[in-house]
């Protein structure tokens, strides 16, 4: 059975729950912030077949907080991500966090090609 409901899991009680605050779409991405937990939902498309797809970004911390985030630049469902960390040899603290939206499905099923680098600190694409 499809859903394009954002759920949660309850470890206590081994239930899931809804998670307020994020639009349900199916085809969302998520990306997750190595060291410091953060969980960014990314993209999707409010008909299963991904005519519709949006650019909406939230991010859920660790703490359970969901926050809305700049979007993409394209629409894009079905989304590819991956995220980069950059490092100074001075500090073993991650300095510079990006999360890269690679392809993708346009409106009306157009296969996209192109990349967007979105960097956690600025909120920008």
């Amino acid at each position: 059975m499809k859903s394009k409901q954002v759920k949660k899991l309850d470890e206590a009680d081994g239930k899931w729950t809804a998670i307020e605050g994020i639009e349900n779409r199916y085809h969302m991405r998520v990306a997750v912030i190595p060291g410091k937990g953060d969980c960014y939902m990314v993209g999707g498309s409010d008909d299963a077949e991904c005519q519709n797809p949006k650019n909406k970004v939230y991010c859920i911390s660790k703490a359970g907080d969901v926050r809305a985030k700049k979007g993409m630049s394209v629409e894009r469902g079905r989304v590819g991500l991956c995220v980069g960390q950059l490092i100074s040899e001075a500090s073993t603290l991650f300095q510079k966090t990006y999360i890269f939206a690679v392809g993708g499905q346009g409106k009306n099923g157009e296969l996209l090609s192109s990349v967007e680098k979105y960097s956690t600190k600025a909120d920008m694409w």
